[in-house]
């Protein structure tokens, strides 16, 4: 699935955030606590062990806070979570609202504030026993893992209605670890925890019911009060309605959307109110502008969940319950998945409807302007001339998350603000929460503050946060963060600082933020431009970050071309499987990926290019029976990287012990940063920039900006001055600028990476389902994979170009099996359409008609627009049929599916042609750890359970106070 939050689409600040993985570090050889009593589990504090299963929750610190040198400060006496970021507070609209988000949750600061049906919680802490041989070689082993459930928030119970009609309620959520170690030692750092009592959802009997039921409704805790953001509780209670309006937020993120739902309105259009509520937002937001949308409703078909009755308020609210039902197609839904997505993505966070409702008309609260050229005055007139009763008065989409002093919640946290005199933003325990166990707690967190310093120099800003660790004013530390001199100081005595160790483990997300782009069209271009008008192309060849020689040679266009991008046919397939393959594979292949990563991580990582998550399954077809389970079971095999010859022949793939090799061996940064194949891949680099007539003194220029906006880890900010060297020396006439951008110009990095206007893109993509179908998914997502995925495998029109022709022969000869996955993409398609499964507004046979910049636009929302055979172009589809489906349905549907036809070692293949065919950026993501540990520092007064990768809920974090103070 897409991520909504800024997290994943603007760059970001170095920020400390609580550690999403921790835990328990001891002493080389040994074990710490000391030894288990009777009936406990090793380090298991007060857990407790039965028939049943273990109590993994803590209820004393296991940690050893009586020789530790981090200060109790006022800040765990007070139970504050506290850490630092280097930057300047720049407070934007909907900052502190989570109910028209989508995606996973991602570690933002506002997630802690949603208010949600049921959440994945976790409990106890994870130890690991660390032990160093003779020789020094380290292993680590699993003594106790965490354990995560699922928990009833503000869902008092779930009903499931069976095939048979029968009603099952489920109102308990307890649950124990039941998994059993072997030889004293688990594998993973956590476990999904069950329980035996038959109506809690962690039973087994849950899960078999699911799997037979045809409708799953959740019904709401009665008297819980929404608190507004001074923590007073108000009289507005949490009821069914604001997860309908929740969903309709959401879904109103999308022009056409709110445009349909208003197309009734008198006094006031759609249109007049998003120029309205955008003339008020902060500098550069995409809000309520065409572009912006929500993208994941293709999900709830791979969940056998009929989406098309959550706008619906009698479907979704029934019994006045949350309401989820099966497609009528289907014969149960796929409701274990639902439920997963539901807690695992902000699709259905409550919003406050009684406050929102109440809050129309005259009565709507006092809105504050981001533009200080603008009033509100024009926006509240406006709102005025919506009924009361309309959809878009009730979801408070014009207004709702603008300000933060507008807003409720109903989750642990609330929204204090930020206090400009001590720099700091604060979120603070809701007294009024509906889990009053967790409030009243002892160890529970009473405040999450994130103190803001723009010290600009960045080894000082981390020197400082060194010294806030040492006095207890942080409660986390990133080991990239301290010095050599610093860490040797730790290692002698790691229990002292709080030294722990998170297991590497990623089944969820794609381990690729910043990549080639595979369709690059350049959108979002003025209203009403003319490209026949020299200036105004001239104005956004400016905003490009890459020449005309770049232009001609990777994509066989001029800058000029690209931006009109009315180009089709042949000359788009060349473009997709043309020059730019073998570009992209050449410069990627130039790159020592492990020297990368261990010079940026201090040696504790290794090269990981694959992109997809490693820890996943791979779902192929023997993936019970397969000994390679995952990509990182076939680590060396998945991360060996070949290229494309001039000629387009595939080279040999050199695996990443050689990259290791030679970095180890090389004399200068430089020559470190050379891959093994450098020199060979030097030699193609020259044929091919011949015979695509470069000439000596012609540059290839482009650019290849930072994903953050500081340098972290800090070292990349070496590597990425010594990249434009490396590319120099693979031929004089390439000519690579690598640039950081600041807050400033957050703006033109969007511009860049968004739209078209520089070679890579952005983003971010969380599984959908656990299996490799879904990382290719996200490729299709994040780099623009969909349209190629089609095309590349259609049958050429016998009038077709030669160089066309020539491309496909020598593309299916190097890439056998993206070809066959594009010739069954197609396949699969028209047996589904012969079905009546679903229809297209833009037929495959119409695909060659489009322009690249008609195909960009099909790529994102194809049901919204038809192909006029009279105009020869691309029109809105201004009567879309219910059963039309947009590309993102196609994909999602057709990948996760068609790996499961595949041999786990099939689907390996497929993924390493996927890579090679897209090539590898270097960047952060591109890492993984040696020893599937990393470390990492945390306040031993505070206890985290490993979420291995999921997220960090503080209301599962603990804090003690006994011990030195």
């Amino acid at each position: 699935m897409k991520f909504k939050s800024k997290l994943w689409l603007l760059p970001l600040s170095t920020a400390l955030v609580t550690p999403l993985a921790v835990v328990a570090c001891s002493k080389d050889g040994v074990k710490t606590p000391e030894s288990p009593t009777p009936g406990s589990t090793p380090g298991s504090g007060d857990s407790t062990q039965n028939s049943k299963g273990i109590n993994v929750d803590v209820f004393t610190n296991p940690n050893d806070v009586r020789n530790i040198d981090i200060v109790k400060s006022e800040y765990v006496t007070q139970r504050v979570l506290r850490n630092g970021i280097n930057s300047t507070f720049q407070a934007r609209e909907f900052d502190n609202d989570v109910s028209n988000t989508y995606g996973s949750w991602n570690g933002a600061s506002k997630d802690q504030t949603a208010g949600l049906l049921i959440r994945k919680s976790t409990v106890g802490k994870a130890e690991i026993e660390r032990k160093a041989d003779a020789s020094g070689a380290v292993t680590f082993s699993v003594k106790r893992p965490s354990m995560w459930k699922y928990k009833l928030e503000l869902a008092s119970k779930v009903v499931l209605t069976t095939k048979d009609g029968q009603k099952v309620e489920f109102d308990k959520d307890d649950a124990l670890l039941t998994e059993k170690p072997t030889n004293g030692s688990y594998k993973l750092a956590v476990y999904q925890g069950f329980s035996e009592d038959d109506r809690s959802i962690n039973s087994k009997k849950f899960f078999d019911t699911l799997k037979d039921s045809t409708k799953l409704q959740i019904e709401v805790k009665k008297g819980v009060k929404w608190v507004n953001s001074n923590g007073e509780q108000t009289k507005y209670e949490v009821v069914p309605q604001d997860f309908y309006i929740s969903w309709m937020r959401t879904q109103f993120l999308g022009a056409a959307v709110r445009k349909e739902a208003g197309k009734n309105l008198s006094g006031v259009t759609t249109e007049e109110l998003d120029k309205a509520a955008s003339s008020i937002l902060s500098s550069g937001s995409t809000y309520f502008g065409e572009e912006s949308r929500y993208p994941n409703e293709y999900l709830y078909g791979l969940y056998r969940t009929d989406s098309t009755k959550f706008s619906q308020e009698d479907q979704l609210i029934q019994d006045n319950m949350v309401t989820f039902h099966k497609l009528e197609t289907e014969e149960t839904g796929d409701f274990a998945a639902l439920l997963e997505n539901l807690t695992t993505s902000q699709d259905f966070v409550a919003a406050p409807s009684q406050y929102i409702a109440e809050k129309t008309g005259e009565n709507l609260p006092e809105l504050t302007s981001f533009n200080t050229s603008v009033k509100t005055d024009d926006l509240k007139a406006k709102l005025k001339q919506i009924p009361a009763e309309h959809i878009l008065s009730k979801s408070g989409v014009y207004w709702y998350g603008i300000n933060d002093k507008n807003n409720l919640y109903a989750g642990a946290f609330y929204y204090k603000g930020y206090d400009k005199d001590t720099q700091e933003e604060s979120w603070v325990q809701n007294k009024y929460f509906v889990d009053q166990d967790w409030v009243n707690s002892p160890t529970s967190i009473k405040q999450y503050v994130l103190r803001y310093k723009n010290q600009g120099d960045e080894p000082q800003f981390k020197a400082t946060l060194w010294d806030d660790y040492k006095k207890g004013r942080i409660s986390s530390l990133p080991y990239t963060f301290i010095t050599d001199d610093q860490r040797t100081t730790v290692e002698k005595s790691p229990l002292k600082y709080g030294l722990e160790y998170s297991q590497s483990l990623n089944k969820s997300q794609i381990s690729s933020t910043q990549g080639f782009d595979l369709l690059p069209a350049v959108t979002n271009l003025p209203a009403n431009f003319n490209p026949e008008n020299a200036e105004e192309v001239k104005n956004i060849k400016d905003t490009i970050s890459y020449n005309d020689t770049f232009s001609n040679l990777v994509y066989g266009k001029s800058v000029d071309e690209m931006i009109k991008s009315q180009f089709k046919g042949d000359d788009v397939y060349n473009l997709l499987s043309g020059n730019a393959v073998i570009f992209r594979s050449l410069i990627s292949a130039a790159i020592n990926f492990d020297h990368v990563a261990s010079f940026v991580s201090e040696g504790k990582s290794k090269m990981y290019i694959a992109g997809f998550a490693p820890d996943a399954n791979i779902g192929g077809s023997d993936q019970i029976s397969s000994n390679v389970k995952s990509l990182r079971d076939d680590y060396d095999n998945v991360n060996s990287i070949a290229y494309l010859n001039a000629d387009y022949t595939k080279s040999d793939y050199t695996s990443p012990d050689d990259y290791a090799f030679k970095a180890e061996t090389a004399g200068s940064n430089l020559d470190k940063l050379k891959s093994p194949q450098f020199e060979k891949v030097k030699a193609e680099v020259k044929k091919f920039l011949d015979a695509n007539n470069v000439g000596a003194n012609d540059k290839v220029t482009w650019q290849l900006t930072y994903r953050y906006i500081n340098w972290n880890p800090q070292k990349m900010e070496a590597i990425y001055a010594e990249l434009p060297n490396l590319i120099k020396e693979l031929d004089p006439r390439l000519d690579l600028k690598t640039k950081i951008y600041s807050q400033a110009e957050v703006g033109q990095f969007y511009n860049q990476h968004l739209y078209g206007r520089s070679p890579q893109k952005i983003g971010g993509w969380g599984y959908d389902v656990n299996s490799l179908g879904s990382g290719i998914d996200g490729f299709a997502s994040l780099y623009d994979f969909a349209i190629p995925s089609l095309l590349l495998g259609q049958d050429l029109p016998s009038d077709a170009s030669d160089a066309a022709k020539d491309n496909q022969t020598k593309f299916k000869t190097a890439f056998p099996a993206l070809f066959k996955l594009s010739q069954e993409f197609n396949n699969w398609i028209k047996e589904q359409l012969a079905k009546n499964a679903f229809t297209l507004s833009v037929g495959l046979e119409q695909l060659r008609k489009l322009t690249l910049a008609e195909l960009d636009e099909i790529s994102h929302r194809l049901s919204a627009f038809k192909y006029d055979e009279t105009q020869n172009k691309l029109v809105a589809n201004d009567s879309p049929k219910p059963t039309d489906v947009d590309l993102t349905t196609l994909t999602s549907r057709f990948f996760t599916s068609y790996t499961t036809t595949l041999t786990n070692a099939q689907n390996i293949d497929l993924a390493k042609e996927l890579i090679l065919y897209t090539g590898v950026t270097p960047g952060r993501s591109k890492l993984i750890s040696r020893e599937g540990f990393s470390p990492t520092l945390t306040n031993p007064y505070y206890v985290y359970p490993f979420v291995g990768g999921e997220q960090t809920w503080y209301s599962d974090t603990k804090v003690f106070q006994e011990g030195k103070n």
